[in-house]
């Protein structure tokens, strides 16, 4: 009964509960001089794992797992299952090049395949470190430190190894902040929508808009997207707020509509995270068929990165296409975008990154140039991002290219204030 207390049910290692009662009672007893390293292990996407194959598989896997860190580092370091993909070395009394070396051997073990009915499986971790007495000299402490550097090394990309850093629980605190105010601004409905004018460029006229979210906090004014987008995405809150988005822009396209101002097409943002959800599809045809617009006056942007799982995304664009909505690829030339991708894809327009224009004269436009034929000869339309000068201007006008947006026509702008801007250019 007592080892069932003090060990994981499934892999048999010492659990959570060893874990604090141990550490406790060692770092009660140490002195000064003594060290110690928590070093938190995620397996990273093991989820994927599980939602494919099954639980009783990901199971299995997870006992391969810790078969290898125990039987590896027995003798050196104590491991522990803290519960899900989450395992937990702790080195005591070892140099920091010692910690070090530990982590690289931890990585080298996931570089050898897990089998599973004669099929390899691989893996990579997520490692954040924290230091006794560096990091605090309590386990709670110890142990929230290492989690936010774990978090940091996943932002730094799969595999990575991050050590506590002051900085790091900073960020983090802020981004709690950040997630809390969202919460609240997505109940009091604290965004706007700016918009910025795509131009037709060989006549100068407005042909439609991007529209673009703001959030208008009560105390800190207009906050851009890029401050609060990243967190959206990261904590789920990106769904009522893209709903939000798509709200707001069909209720505008019917009031300008029932004003009289000529059919202007509205484009958005479309973030990769909501090709991972159900009832896209669904909430775009339920805001059209509300609001009475014609589904060609709303154009989704998608990102390149959604073409990471081309199948899924193949699907859901096809039926997007199939609501009569328009679909282009925002800031073409910066993911991973192929031919093949746009022959497959009911793409109609590419969208030339502002990295490209800015570049117009360093490199005489040549991918610029490059680009618009290549859309021209499969059939895309084509707007240029970001375009700020008249020699920028002049040259995409030389190389025909057929639409363009930027601040030398006009910074984002609210709503009411797009009727005046028809008049000026």
């Amino acid at each position: 009964m007592i080892y069932h207390s003090y060990h994981d049910e499934l892999t048999g290692l010492p659990n959570r509960r060893c874990f604090n009662e141990e550490l406790n009672t060692w770092l009660s007893m140490k002195s000064q001089t003594n060290q110690l390293a928590i070093i938190f292990l995620d397996i990273d996407r093991f989820k994927n794992v599980t939602d494919t194959l099954g639980h009783s598989k990901g199971d299995y896997l997870l006992k391969s797992i810790s078969k290898r860190l125990s039987r590896h580092f027995n003798g050196i370091a104590d491991v522990y299952r803290f519960g899900g993909d989450e395992f937990t070395i702790v080195v005591k009394n070892r140099s920091l090049d010692e910690v070090k070396e530990i982590t690289r051997r931890v990585k080298a073990l996931f570089k050898k395949p897990f089998t599973l009915h004669n099929n390899p499986y691989y893996f990579s971790v997520s490692i954040g470190i924290s230091l006794s007495p560096q990091d605090g000299s309590d386990i709670e402490t110890l142990v929230k430190k290492a989690d936010i550097a774990m978090y940091r090394a996943k932002e730094a990309g799969n595999n990575s190894v991050q050590f506590f850093k002051n900085e790091a629980h900073e960020t983090l605190s802020k981004n709690m902040k950040i997630e809390s105010a969202l919460r609240q601004a997505i109940e009091k409905k604290e965004f706007i929508l700016h918009y910025q004018p795509l131009v037709d460029l060989n006549n100068q006229t407005i042909i439609g808009v991007e529209g673009l979210i703001r959030w208008n906090h009560p105390t800190l004014g207009i906050i851009p997207p890029s401050e609060f987008i990243p967190i959206a995405e990261e904590t789920g809150l990106i769904i009522p707020i893209s709903e939000w988005v798509l709200d707001a822009a069909c209720q505008q396209i019917q009031q300008w509509q029932d004003s009289g101002l000529p059919p202007n097409n509205i484009a958005l943002n479309l973030s990769p995270y909501l090709f991972e959800i159900d009832g896209l599809v669904e909430t775009i045809q339920r805001m059209i068929q509300q609001y009475e617009i014609k589904p060609k006056l709303l154009e989704l942007e998608i990102t390149e990165s959604i073409m990471q799982d081309p199948d899924r995304a193949l699907f859901i664009l096809k039926e997007l296409k199939s609501l009569g909505v328009s679909l282009s690829i925002d800031d073409f030339g910066t993911g991973y975008s192929s031919l093949s991708y746009l022959r497959r894809f009911p793409i109609d327009t590419l969208k030339i990154d502002r990295s490209f224009i800015e570049d117009i004269k360093n490199d005489d436009g040549v991918l610029v140039e490059t680009i618009i034929m290549m859309a021209t000869n499969l059939g895309l339309n084509v707007i240029a991002e970001g375009i700020e000068t008249k020699e920028q201007l002049q040259f995409l006008m030389d190389v025909s290219c057929p639409i363009g947006q930027g601040y030398l026509f006009s910074r984002p702008i609210p709503g009411e204030d797009i009727p005046n801007l028809f008049q000026k250019l």
